[in-house]
């Protein structure tokens, strides 16, 4: 993982999901975001969260979901 750069990981009841939090997704630093996810060996659900609307539903497997949505989804 990139010097601070943050990543979180949820674990509980045997499930586990990694999260990235991002103000921002754009061009130039997609990969930086995106990146610090596939970096990580396991095939555990990976997450970016921003503030941005949302412009894919997944790159590379890795869902790309603003946070007002992430709050109001009852699987996280």
């Amino acid at each position: 993982m990139a010097k601070g750069q943050e990543e979180s990981k949820k674990q509980g009841g045997g499930d586990v999901r990694y999260y990235q939090v991002a103000w921002t997704i754009n061009d130039s630093n997609i990969n930086r975001e995106i990146g610090n996810l596939e970096a990580v060996p396991d095939n555990y659900p990976k997450a970016v969260i921003t503030t941005d609307p949302t412009m894919k539903d997944s790159t590379g497997g890795i869902r790309i979901v603003n946070h007002i949505d992430f709050l109001l989804e009852t699987d996280t």
